[in-house]
């Protein structure tokens, strides 16, 4: 449970944390390098064995406002440059409480930009590797509809719960809210990817989206391993066994492979689900909604005739275009964009006429004849044609005869 807005903030102001006493926080404000207002946060003045003032912050830095906000958000210690800028009465104390609650919307207002997609994004991704899946937001005074439209902003890296404030009452009641209801306009990409490959059947056919994600996520996840080891160098690293050198990662689990900041295999998993959820999404082919992907939309056949480079024409005329299509790499059906079996022959030891066989495209390959690509719509569909070996199959098959004379 976190004031998400706070953590986004927070990463770009002067990190206070690692502080113990005032004056060790006037020095890092003494030193701080900007020329317009210094916003600080995290320092505990719970700790400390004084009162601090406003006199000695205008000490170290009196031209520009400064606000210095406790780590438990609570209260603010303020220069008078920062009263002033905040319409705040001039006083030699913290500004604390109820005050201070009512100022410190004007902080993010007036003396600093309000947080971009961006600063949500970084917090997202350093609790994601963490292993954390999901958090309760608590900040104050934002609508539900902030996470609505910062959702389709690249901040739905995790699950977020949004919890309202009783003066927000009104609103969720309005728009029909209830415990644990989506909120609209947002979805849950994760869980919605977790339901998908619950169910999947584990087939790579062209309308499956969760071979889409799986083939992805896979691919995210040989980077995730790589690179801490192989830096630069992971994206010219091939191997043909590199397939089973991950299925055997994956299956044993063995700490020694998980990358640095993923303290167990779910965690670095489901970052790996993320990462090809994002890379999908860039593909034009992949819509919002993850249950709509299609493997065949982006996983393709494409043969083209050897002259189609020089002759245009006979591109239009003998290439297949892009076709869906089904299996990869490491299915028994082992087919690529570029690459598949050159032809299909199944020998029937039991009856050798029954035996079967079938090429990619056909038996010509000149464009204009009527047997060029007569054999590529059985080729791409699965099936096939009789090969009979002895003459009284042969002849039962044939449908024309050509003669070579000399």
């Amino acid at each position: 449970m976190e004031h998400l807005g706070q953590w986004a903030l927070a990463g770009r102001r002067l990190n206070l944390s690692r502080t113990s006493s005032p004056e060790e926080v006037l020095a890092l404000v003494a030193r701080a390098g900007q020329d317009g207002p210094v916003i600080g946060m995290g320092h505990r003045a719970g700790t400390w064995n004084r009162q601090v003032t406003v006199a000695e912050l205008d000490a170290v830095r009196a031209g520009v406002p400064v606000v210095l906000i406790n780590s438990d958000c609570h209260h603010g210690w303020l220069n008078t440059a920062a009263l002033d800028a905040l319409g705040l009465a001039r006083r030699d104390t913290v500004v604390a409480e109820a005050e201070w609650f009512a100022a410190y919307p004007l902080v993010a207002s007036v003396l600093e930009d309000p947080p971009a997609p961006a600063d949500y994004q970084n917090v997202l991704r350093k609790a994601a590797a963490q292993g954390i899946v999901g958090l309760v937001d608590f900040e104050f005074g934002a609508p539900w509809s902030d996470w609505a439209q910062r959702w389709h902003e690249g901040c739905d890296l995790l699950r977020i719960r949004w919890s309202p404030y009783r003066d927000q009452l009104d609103s969720v009641r309005a728009a029909g809210l209830r415990s644990r209801a989506a909120l609209p306009g947002a979805d849950d990409r994760l869980r919605k990817a977790a339901d998908l490959l619950r169910s999947w059947d584990g087939r790579l056919s062209t309308d499956s989206a969760a071979a889409s994600l799986v083939t992805q996520a896979r691919a995210a996840l040989r980077k995730l391993i790589l690179e801490p080891k192989l830096g630069e160098l992971a994206s010219e690293y091939r191997w043909s066994e590199s397939n089973f050198a991950l299925e055997e990662i994956i299956m044993h689990g063995n700490s020694d492979w998980l990358p640095p900041g993923y303290k167990d295999w779910d965690a670095l998993l489901t970052e790996a689900v993320r990462r090809g959820m994002q890379k999908t999404r860039e593909h034009p082919a992949a819509p919002h909604d993850v249950s709509q992907w299609a493997y065949g939309n982006w996983h393709v056949l494409d043969i083209e005739h050897p002259l189609a480079p020089f002759l245009p024409v006979v591109s239009r005329i003998a290439g297949t275009g892009p076709q869906p299509l089904s299996g990869d790499t490491t299915t028994v059906k082992q087919v690529g964009r570029a690459f598949g079996p050159s032809q299909r022959f199944t020998m029937d030891w039991s009856n050798i006429d029954d035996s079967t066989e079938n090429i990619v495209l056909g038996e010509s390959s000149n464009p204009y004849s009527p047997y060029f690509r007569d054999q590529w719509n059985d080729y791409y569909n699965g099936t096939t044609f009789a090969l009979p070996f002895s003459p009284a199959g042969v002849a039962a098959q044939t449908r024309h005869t050509l003669r070579l004379m000399p």
